[in-house]
């Protein structure tokens, strides 16, 4: 029995500095149905990949050995590093930028991978 995915309503780009395929650092099992889950409903992974910029143009994105590229986009959810540090959060917040914390920055005590995936997802499906 296949599921059955409805098309989705934007696009999602997922895009992870680390090489090799996206989730691996979740172990054999939760990778992936991670990844299946990811297909299915079409986001687009784009691992090996840093960010540029982002600015009013998109996100400028850069894949390891290729151009750079500019992803037009409505709305950015970033999860970066492994310590928690609001001051981006708070820099756009005092310039009345809509931001969410998501993951160990939401909860400081927390430092959980799959829970920011989790939030990701979450606040990508409200925006």
């Amino acid at each position: 029995v296949v599921a059955k995915v409805p098309t989705p309503a934007r696009t999602i780009y997922m895009i992870e500095l680390q090489p090799g395929k996206p989730g691996k650092a979740l172990g054999t099992t939760t990778g992936w149905i991670f990844r299946l889950n990811m297909q299915r409903k079409k986001v687009v992974m784009m691992p090996n990949t840093s960010t540029v910029k982002i600015d009013d143009e998109g996100v400028h994105v850069q894949q390891k050995g290729k151009e750079v590229e500019t992803i037009k986009v409505d709305n950015v959810v970033t999860c970066t590093g492994q310590r928690a540090n609001k001051a981006l959060f708070e820099a756009l917040k005092a310039q009345d930028v809509i931001v969410h914390a998501i993951g160990g920055t939401r909860t400081a005590a927390l430092m959980d991978g799959k829970l920011a995936i989790r939030d990701a997802a979450e606040l990508a499906a409200k925006l």
